[in-house]
């Protein structure tokens, strides 16, 4: 009988190269507990890129839990059984935040509650937040709501979605939030309007390079769904069309979605800054945009981070949904910019398709300690 191959055997530079090509972050994470040589091989020579998962809240208001699905690998993650995700009792989840692997959670304010965390979802660690503003605090209540961006430069930005105008932002290592001067955006009537309020609180709040910035007016929103989100240091305006109204759900229906991209460039003649459409060729051929219909967040990331074939730059992923008879089911669809096309990427499990948020997920594998005691001997 051959004797098994001697996979612990394997050199630690091999071992780095393949933990190096896996994209599913619960794949990297049982590759490394497959046995104590694999876990404690040296790191991939480049930090690997995680494929965005979608995420649930689950469980109740008094024992919280999140649920992972992967659209890519078509995996879903349970909490273990009596797990309870303690840092988000009595909180809402608000936003994503790619850089770090976490999510932005606000408290509720009709619970008294005005903390804000930085929660990750994988291991239940939190990073609690200073205290919000009254004035900013969230609420259940769409006229008081407060919507969240967490960018990529690590400040958190706070606006209100209705009501006054304010804003407040929060940079690393600060100690309070910082009010955000709004006087331009009152200025240009921009009160009323939500995508408009978030495009100008991320210009007025010097996130972007070069400092506070004017604001121009968005592009015309055409009948659908939008998205403003910054990525790598651009203001982006996202216009996602359902031609065939298939979104919303005529059974047998296929299809057909249009998505426009424009992105806020600042002229350095002194002309007033302008909303330019992204074409094929600028930018957009390794961009990859992850939007979800429900909560109206999104953001991008480069499409050449990825060496295989599930994710493909120059496309937008679109959580939406479609009806099988009288049953509504949720759907990944992926939209490509290069020929215009609408794919299905995979059929979502039950609710993800209502309460769903689009995450990267960050594993770490910590290095292994010998612990002794009097029963047992670190080998």
């Amino acid at each position: 009988m051959p004797s098994p191959p001697p996979w612990a055997e394997l050199p630690g530079d091999a071992l780095s190269e393949i933990a190096g090509r896996l994209h599913d972050a619960a794949d990297f994470v049982r590759f490394h507990a497959v046995c104590r040589p694999w876990r404690e091989a040296p790191p991939p020579p480049r930090a690997p890129s995680f494929h965005p998962c979608l995420l649930r809240e689950a469980g109740s208001s008094d024992t919280p839990a999140l649920h992972l699905h992967s659209p890519f690998s078509r995996k879903t993650r349970h909490p273990p059984p009596n797990w309870t995700l303690a840092a988000l009792r009595g909180k809402m989840l608000e936003s994503p935040d790619v850089a770090s692997g976490r999510v932005l959670a606000l408290g509720c304010s009709h619970h008294g509650d005005r903390t804000a965390m930085l929660i990750n979802p994988l291991t239940g660690d939190a990073t609690s937040l200073p205290p919000l503003p009254h004035r900013i605090s969230p609420s259940n209540n769409a006229w008081q709501s407060t919507n969240g961006t967490a960018c990529a430069n690590g400040v958190i930005v706070l606006h209100k979605r209705l009501e006054e105008l304010a804003a407040i932002l929060l940079r690393p290592g600060q100690a309070d939030w910082k009010d955000i001067d709004m006087a331009a955006a009152t200025e240009m009537g921009l009160y009323p309007h939500e995508f408009a309020r978030r495009a100008a609180t991320l210009c007025s709040s010097g996130v972007l390079p070069g400092g506070a910035r004017a604001m121009a007016e968005l592009p015309p929103e055409p009948e659908g769904d939008r998205y403003v989100l910054e990525s790598r240091g651009e203001l982006l305006c996202i216009d996602v069309q359902d031609i065939q109204g298939y979104l919303e759900g005529e059974p047998g229906g296929t299809p057909a979605l249009a998505v426009s991209a424009y992105a806020l460039e600042v002229n350095d003649d002194g002309r007033p800054p302008q909303w330019v459409k992204r074409e094929q060729g600028r930018g957009i051929d390794r961009m990859c945009l992850f939007l979800d219909w429900f909560s109206r967040h999104g953001f991008a990331i480069d499409g050449g981070e990825f060496d295989d074939l599930e994710l493909a730059g120059g496309s937008a992923y679109i959580v939406g949904k479609k009806w099988t008879g009288r049953e509504r089911m949720g759907v990944v669809y992926r939209y490509s910019f290069k020929d215009g096309t609408t794919a299905v990427v995979d059929e979502l499990p039950a609710r993800f398709d209502r309460a769903s948020m689009w995450y990267v997920p960050r594993p770490r594998i910590s290095q292994l300690r010998c612990v002794h005691d009097v029963s047992s001997n670190c080998k």
